[in-house]
């Protein structure tokens, strides 16, 4: 039987779910992903995961698996997936963050802060009040950071973001993305 295999798959995963302020490392996430790699590699042409947080470059010669953090000294790891997603024409970016969607307020703040799944780049824009002379800041709580954003409105590329308590409720890694926010041209 043929099998029809996707051409990539992008996957940010967020440093702050990696490891803690302790530096202790989500070994259940990293087995929950582990375990979805070895079920799924033979779906994709190529796997790219970017993680937050730096690490080395890593490149599989059997097959384009690649695991990559900081590129470019300034970007943030989300515009790292958002190069690579672009060079291998891919239109969306799956990051597994430490929240598990976007919200119209700061749900840990406001109790009664309603989750967004659906959002243009424009009411992205707009929510976070990101203006053309706005600039990265390392570390600035928000879910995608500036240029990135900007980069994935030019290149209509969309973001899928998901995660939080998912995270270690979920049996299994697709459990975790399949709840949350996208963000698209």
């Amino acid at each position: 039987m043929y099998k029809l295999v996707k051409s990539s798959i992008i996957l940010k995963i967020g440093g702050s779910v990696i490891y803690d302020n302790s530096l202790n490392v989500n070994q259940v996430l990293l087995d929950k992903l582990k375990e979805w790699y070895f079920r799924k590699k033979d779906d994709y042409q190529n796997i790219v995961i970017v993680v937050g947080g730096g690490s080395e470059l890593l490149m599989n010669n059997e097959k384009s698996i690649m695991v990559s953090g900081g590129l470019k000294v300034g970007w943030s790891t989300d515009m790292d997936a958002a190069v690579f997603a672009d060079i291998l024409e891919e239109s969306r970016i799956i990051k597994v963050s430490n929240i598990d969607y976007i919200y119209d307020r700061d749900p840990g703040v406001v109790e009664d802060a309603v989750a967004i799944k659906d959002m243009t780049w424009d009411e992205y824009f707009k929510l976070f009040d990101i203006q053309e002379d706005s600039t990265h800041s390392p570390n600035k709580n928000i879910p995608i950071d500036v240029e990135c954003a900007r980069f994935c409105k030019k290149k209509e590329i969309s973001f899928w973001i998901s995660g939080g308590d998912r995270i270690k409720e979920a049996n299994v890694f697709e459990d975790i993305i399949t709840e949350g926010t996208l963000v698209h041209p």
